[in-house]
C-alpha cells in the first residue's frame, strides 16, 4: 500500500464520532468511532484510536484498537501496536510481531469478491469448520485438550 498519499479526513485524538461513514481516498482515525465504515479506499486506525465498527474497506492499516468485523477487498495490515477483536475477511493479511488478534480470519478468493461479511460468515459456517470436523478425535467436546494433542504428537515422532 502506498502510505505517501495525502490523508483526506482525520479524526484526531480526543474526537468521538458515532454513525455511518462513507469516504473516498484515505481516512485516519485517532479518536473514538462507533458505527459503520464503508469505502473502496484506505482506512488508517491510529495508535490511540478505539474503533467499534463494522468495517468494509479496500485497505486497512491498523495501529490502534478495532472491535468488530473487518472486510478488506485488498489488504489488512496490523502493526505491532494493533489490537483487533472480531472477524477478518481479506485477500491479504500482514500481522506484525506484537499485534493482538482475537477472532476469526477468512482468506478470500476471487469467488468472494463483492460479498458482504454476513454472506461470508454464512458461507464459512456452511463449510462446517467446527472443532469436531477439524479434529474428529475431540468428539463432541467444546474444549480441546492440548495435553492429548502433545501426547499424540510425541507418539507420531517416535
Amino acid at each position: 500500500m502506498n502510505n505517501d498519499k495525502e490523508i483526506n479526513t482525520f479524526l484526531s485524538e480526543g474526537t468521538s464520532f458515532q454513525g455511518k461513514m462513507n469516504f473516498k481516498g484515505i481516512v485516519r482515525i485517532d479518536g473514538k468511532y462507533n458505527g459503520e465504515i464503508n469505502s473502496s479506499d484506505t482506512l488508517i486506525v491510529g495508535e490511540q484510536a478505539l474503533v467499534k465498527a463494522k468495517i468494509n474497506v479496500g485497505n486497512a492499516i491498523i495501529y490502534g484498537t478495532v472491535e468488530g468485523d473487518i472486510l478488506s477487498n485488498v489488504k489488512i495490515e496490523m502493526k505491532k501496536t494493533a489490537k483487533v477483536f472480531g472477524g477478518i475477511y481479506t485477500h491479504s493479511l500482514d500481522i506484525e510481531n506484537g499485534a493482538i488478534f482475537e477472532g476469526n480470519c477468512v482468506m478470500l478468493d476471487k469467488k468472494s469478491e463483492g460479498k458482504s461479511t454476513a454472506e461470508l460468515k454464512r458461507a464459512d459456517a456452511g463449510e462446517n469448520k467446527s472443532p469436531e470436523t477439524l479434529m474428529p478425535e475431540a468428539g463432541n467436546a467444546n474444549v480441546i485438550n492440548f495435553d492429548d494433542i502433545k501426547e499424540k504428537a510425541k507418539k507420531n515422532v517416535s
